[in-house]
């Protein structure tokens, strides 16, 4: 195996006053889940064999967030950061034991935070952003990914009252756009936008195996461990590796489609073979093969669909 290929990885669990506790010389397995919706991304780890000390420890609560950066030697990067929601212990055999751990990203955000303001006459959605955008900083969220919001003035004031996730609901409605906190960000992303750049995807640079058409025309497709492929990329295919599906079985008539399947027609896949991710998971076995990102992907779409490639920080 070349060097490139060398995994990477490193778990960090910090407590309240910022001390951190480095596991990553243990056997751990991970599982994360991220997809394109309001919801936090969620991991579940099971660390192997740590001391009763330190095992006391994080199931009595005593770190508050866990990090973990994977990926190959020439390429790894944070691929979780969030707050730790319950542990607990447990033992596989005789001589192994374990702690599972389950957490979000900006959890406490998304469960707690609420907003309680009053916009004067004139108001315009920059303005209600940077409302709700306040109503988090003490839960340590920024600004992060947001398209540009339209500067109309509202002739009358709005007041602003209930659960954030709530109100950011009604922004991102307003802007035909879902939105997310990720890595300590408010992230916003309209319909029909994509990050910047494409990730060329082939068994030179991490596929495995065929990726696989859906039904309704999505790709189903699993690689190794890429930190640079997240929500709303894009990934370019060769559309001839792509296994077409076929039709659903006629529960009437099952030798019908059993003599003659019904292939769904690949007009429907992307034409360039570029697709955005909206949903995404990791698995990792830190002693084990699995190393690995499973990819859902619909085609890009029209071609003159919006990038989004800047944190506009500078206007809040």
């Amino acid at each position: 195996m070349s060097e490139n290929w060398v995994r990477k990885c490193s778990l960090v669990m910090v407590d309240e006053k910022g001390n951190g506790l480095d596991l990553s010389s243990f056997k751990f397995t991970f599982s994360i889940t991220w997809q394109d919706t309001k919801y936090p991304k969620e991991a579940v780890f099971k660390i192997y064999n740590l001391s009763s000390d330190v095992a006391n420890k994080i199931t009595r609560g005593e770190f508050a967030k866990i990090q973990l950066l994977a990926g190959y030697q020439d390429n790894a990067g944070l691929i979780f950061s969030g707050e730790i929601n319950f542990s607990i212990d447990g033992r596989d055999n005789e001589t192994d034991t374990f702690v599972t751990i389950q957490a979000s990203e900006n959890d406490k955000a998304f469960c707690y935070a609420t907003v309680n303001t009053t916009l004067a006459a004139g108001y315009s959605k920059t303005d209600i952003f940077q409302a709700l955008l306040k109503a988090v900083k003490n839960f340590g969220v920024t600004v992060g990914l947001i398209p540009e919001l339209d500067d109309v003035k509202m002739p009358r004031g709005k007041p602003i009252y209930g659960m954030h996730r709530d109100e950011m609901d009604r922004l991102a409605l307003q802007n035909k756009a879902t939105w997310q906190y990720v890595n300590n960000t408010i992230q916003m992303r309209p319909d029909n936008t994509h990050s910047a750049g494409t990730i060329v995807l082939n068994n030179r640079t991490g596929l495995i195996g065929m990726p696989q058409q859906t039904i309704d025309g999505g790709i189903n497709l699993r690689c190794l461990i890429n930190p640079n492929i997240i929500i709303n990329s894009l990934v370019r295919l060769d559309n001839s590796s792509v296994y077409n599906t076929t039709s659903p079985i006629d529960n009437a008539n099952p030798a019908k489609t059993a003599k003659k399947p019904v292939k769904v027609p690949s007009s429907i896949l992307s034409k360039d073979g570029d697709y955005k991710v909206i949903n995404l998971s990791y698995h990792g076995d830190t002693r084990g093969n699995e190393w690995y990102m499973d990819l859902v992907c619909v085609a890009k779409g029209k071609a003159d669909a919006i990038t989004l490639n800047k944190v506009r920080s500078d206007d809040y």
